[in-house]
């Protein structure tokens, strides 16, 4: 009997031979190719987006020593900096285009390991693997997070999560890879402090010292993200929004950004506040769809493995944060409302919507017909958010090559000024 060459893995030491890293080398190039048709104009037209223009001016402005050792917004972001320097070596006509590379490097890394035998204890057969990879790259009401390197962290934080649960790598080069991803996230936004206990609840179930050093890893660069919080504030200056806190402001904010937002996705979301007051906006009706889907969440929660409720720990702890954490900044409405209009800080609601997508197929495990139906009927429902919002509307076309030409023919010390969507811009000092 021959020896089978397609996938050689030994589960309990997360050994992989090397065809199952020429799968993963296809994975990686397929989901890029997603990530491609899910916004183009990224690569036939880059330009900067959101914080990218601002860390790219100070790592421009500042190098890269200045910049990594530099909060923002009260914490480090490491990975960004990291690839903003990175972007120094190239002309600036391309780097918008080297940043977003990085970002979609970073995009499809979740996908990539789900998709390996590290996660077969979770999900034996492989073409579910694929399924729930292509979800998270899918994930509907997500356009900000996509070729984005400004919210890059919330993909970093979601790999590390999944580098948590995964099975231990039993390849040097693996291990390499956990500990920077673990590193990265953990000083890349405060994600460490959500981290931290979901690696202990993983060392606790066996008690490894690999695991036991993932803990020690994230708890480290949490008390470090902490201190620097503490310290440096949320580096911008101002008085916070009223929260506007409520039963009925807490089911808007779930179920437009996250229920709806699944189902519809951002255009469908869209389509219901374009609409005026209609039932779908009623608080009595936004409650009772929301409390379904907390249902359906704490359904798959009981009966589910370890590893769907640790991601649904990692989800509900950035959704409550986003909540309760306000930036500093001038507003006529609370923020709670501010949050459920559509396309508002979507990156908050990525891997809760990534969760309840999984949880409603969950249900098609129950046993009971009427459960099933649910998920089914779910599933049908989260088809349609994907649909909808495949494609993200292209961004304004801000002329980034005339901008460099500017830079160009300026003299040595002389400033120009970049704009970039959405209506932000960046500063630069020519240099010799």
């Amino acid at each position: 009997m021959s020896t089978p060459k397609i996938l050689a893995h030994n589960a309990s030491k997360g050994r992989m031979s090397f065809p199952e890293w020429g799968f993963l080398l296809t994975v990686f190039a397929v989901a890029a190719l997603v990530i491609f048709t899910r916004r183009p104009d990224a690569f036939t037209n880059p330009q900067f987006y959101f914080e990218d223009g601002i860390f790219y001016g100070n790592a421009h402005e500042w190098g890269v020593l200045k910049a990594l050792t530099t909060p923002y917004r009260g914490y480090f972001v490491t990975v960004q900096r990291l690839c903003e320097w990175f972007a120094q070596l190239f002309p600036l006509r391309f780097g918008p285009l080297v940043v977003i590379s990085c970002a979609v490097v970073f995009q499809v890394q979740p996908a990539v390991l789900i998709c390996s035998s590290r996660f077969a204890h979770v999900l034996p057969d492989r073409r579910l693997r694929i399924l729930v990879a292509l979800l998270y790259l899918a994930v509907p009401n997500s356009w900000t997070t996509i070729s984005s390197l400004a919210h890059t962290h919330y993909h970093l934080a979601a790999l590390a999560c999944f580098v948590l649960l995964a099975q231990p790598a039993g390849r040097l080069f693996c291990r390499i890879f956990d500990v920077l991803v673990l590193l990265l996230s953990g000083l890349s936004g405060p994600f460490a402090i959500f981290l931290t206990p979901i690696a202990a609840a993983a060392w606790w179930r066996d008690r490894s010292r690999w695991r036991l050093a993932h803990v020690l890893i994230l708890a480290l660069t949490a008390a470090t993200q902490l201190l620097t919080i503490v310290l440096a504030g949320t580096g911008t200056q101002g008085a916070r929004p009223a929260l506007g806190a409520s039963i009925s402001g807490f089911f808007s904010v779930w179920t437009k950004q996250v229920v709806y937002g699944a189902f519809v996705g951002q255009r469908g979301l869209e389509w219901i506040f374009n609409a005026g007051k209609t039932i779908w906006v009623e608080p009595s009706v936004l409650i009772t769809f929301g409390s379904i889907a907390l249902a359906i969440l704490v359904l798959a929660a009981i009966r589910g493995p370890f590893e769907l409720r640790m991601v649904q720990f990692m989800a509900a702890s950035i959704f409550v944060t986003a909540l309760a954490w306000p930036p500093p900044q001038a507003m006529t409405i609370t923020y709670w409302e501010s949050i459920s209009y559509p396309g508002a800080g979507n990156r908050y609601f990525l891997l809760s919507i990534f969760v309840l997508g999984i949880s409603c197929a969950w249900l098609l495990r129950e046993r009971k017909a009427a459960l099933q139906v649910v998920g089914a009927l779910a599933l049908l429902g989260l088809t349609i958010g994907i649909a909808l919002d495949w494609k993200q509307p292209a961004l304004r076309d801000y002329d980034f090559a005339r901008y460099v030409r500017k830079y160009e023919d300026a003299k040595p010390g002389e400033k120009v000024q970049i704009p970039y969507p959405p209506n932000w811009g960046l500063t630069l000092t020519k240099k010799e």
